[in-house]
């Protein structure tokens, strides 16, 4: 009996125990889920706070641009360069697209590559061609002969540009044309080296001087890549120009002295702070699509619905993304402040890591600035070459190459002739058969003119070798068919 009372007892007192840890349990998820939402409604709070903050930081900072630079944005620059260019008769990058379209009637499974397998790019200025390069050079050109007419006109026409078209994609523009002027570019390539090498001296610096045309008229608000692809065609005249120095004994002052002041000219365009605009344009529009949400992270952020832990750092990110674009538009403005001068570094924290809080900004910084070098190896490039036009120059009027100061002074503005990089004069080297004229390249070590064309990024000199008359040659194919030119 007594066991049977105690049992009961037992069972009500471990239930009163169940109960009290119940209920201990039920208060402290209580707890969690109240400070869970005082939490959330804290971080929301901020969240908002800084994502106000934020934007009437960034409405400031645009207006101000907008003060002071009417017309920065995206959509309004591209309206103003279309506005901007010529009538299509008078553009040359139209004229251009019309030889392409011949081009491609004349020759239409023509590729690039063909050239290429030349290897004229990286061959020594001074070394001749072999009878196989010259009669696949030859055979290369044959069709385009037709032409030669149509092309006169690029020699006279500076003015134009490709026409801009925004398809609302953020991440996209049309560049209609772009390849096609990148395939005339080739052609006059073609064409100058194929004159070169025949020692036609007038022929091939009118090709380069066309292809130079063609190449100064891409520019506008599409960013820099179009930038890249000017330099690659004015890189394409540098070579043939040097070519035509190397082979050609018959070359005329005049037309040497027009390229050079379009030389100079392209010196002197202030190309780094248009790709600086257009780049800042750019970046605007997309963190601004981001915003809006027009643009999806997973485009540009990379942050994938996937992965949680990105998904979530989005989530947080998006409240700073004001503050993101404030910071992207500050760095350009401090680039922008001092143009000729290495842009600011991009936003890092101490153990080199980007923060996350402004991973757009930092992250387009520090891939806008890696193009800093590439322009100045641009200008470098323009001014040894006209530098060396008008060694030439100096040495068809007077037999001999210039020396001093007061000689280059007459054919050239010699305090212009500066090295971009190391902003001392360029290096004027003189050659038992001819002169050196070179930059320090990249790396602002004088290597005493070493050039290195087969490998031109390699951090060697960057320059033009220029050879005495006597010791110019004529490529052996052409040697077997027609005399070697005479000359002074």
């Amino acid at each position: 009996m007594a066991n049977d009372k105690q049992l009961p007892a037992e069972q009500a007192k471990r239930r009163t125990l169940q109960q009290r840890v119940f209920r201990w349990a039920l208060r402290g998820s209580i707890a969690v889920m109240v400070l869970a939402v005082i939490a959330c409604a804290i971080y929301g709070g901020m969240w908002f706070y800084n994502s106000s903050a934020g934007k009437e930081r960034l409405a400031k900072v645009t207006a101000e641009l907008d003060a002071k630079e009417p017309g920065w944005r995206m959509a309004d620059a591209i309206r103003i360069h279309n506005e901007q260019l010529p009538p299509d008769d008078d553009n040359i990058a139209v004229l251009a697209l019309r030889i392409d379209k011949e081009l491609q009637k004349l020759a239409p499974q023509w590729d690039k590559s063909d050239f290429d397998s030349l290897s004229l790019d990286n061959r020594d200025q001074n070394e001749a061609l072999d009878m196989d390069d010259m009669v696949d050079l030859i055979d290369l050109v044959r069709p385009w002969k037709s032409l030669t007419d149509q092309l006169a006109p690029l020699q006279h026409h500076i003015r134009g540009g490709l026409p801009l078209k925004d398809i609302g994609n953020p991440m996209q523009m049309d560049f209609g044309g772009l390849l096609q002027l990148r395939r005339v570019s080739t052609l006059f390539q073609l064409l100058s080296t194929e004159a070169a090498a025949r020692g036609d001296g007038h022929q091939a610096i009118a090709y380069a001087h066309a292809n130079l045309n063609v190449a100064r008229t891409i520019n506008g608000p599409g960013g820099a890549i179009l930038y890249l692809v000017r330099f690659a065609g004015v890189m394409v005249s540098n070579r043939t120009i040097a070519q035509a120095l190397a082979w050609c004994k018959n070359l005329d002052e005049r037309e040497l002295a027009a390229l050079q002041n379009l030389y100079m000219q392209e010196a002197n365009e202030a190309i780094w702070e248009r790709i600086l605009k257009s780049e800042r344009a750019f970046g605007h529009r997309m963190l601004e699509s981001l915003i809006s949400g027009a643009l999806m992270p997973d485009e540009v952020i990379g942050a994938t619905s996937q992965d949680a832990d990105e998904r979530l750092r989005w989530i947080d990110y998006q409240q700073y993304m004001h503050d993101d674009l404030v910071s992207l538009l500050d760095w350009y403005r401090d680039a922008l402040a001092n143009p000729n001068s290495p842009p600011p570094p991009a936003g890092r924290l101490p153990d080199g890591k980007f923060d996350t809080n402004r991973k757009f900004s930092d992250m387009h910084a520090l891939v806008i600035a890696g193009l800093h070098s590439t322009t100045l190896r641009h200008r470098a490039a323009c001014l040894t070459t006209a530098a060396a036009i008008a060694a030439e120059r100096y040495r068809i009027k007077n037999g001999r190459w210039p020396s001093k100061r007061d000689e280059w002074q007459t054919v050239i503005d010699f305090d212009k002739l500066i090295d971009p990089y190391d902003k001392q004069p360029l290096r004027m080297k003189a050659m038992p058969d001819g002169l050196i004229i070179y930059s320090v390249g990249k790396d602002n070590k004088d290597d005493g003119g070493e050039i290195d064309l087969a490998n031109p990024k390699g951090g060697k000199d960057e320059g033009v070798r220029l050879w005495n008359l006597k010791h110019r040659r004529v490529p052996q194919a052409i040697k077997r068919i027609e005399p070697e030119i005479d000359g002074p």
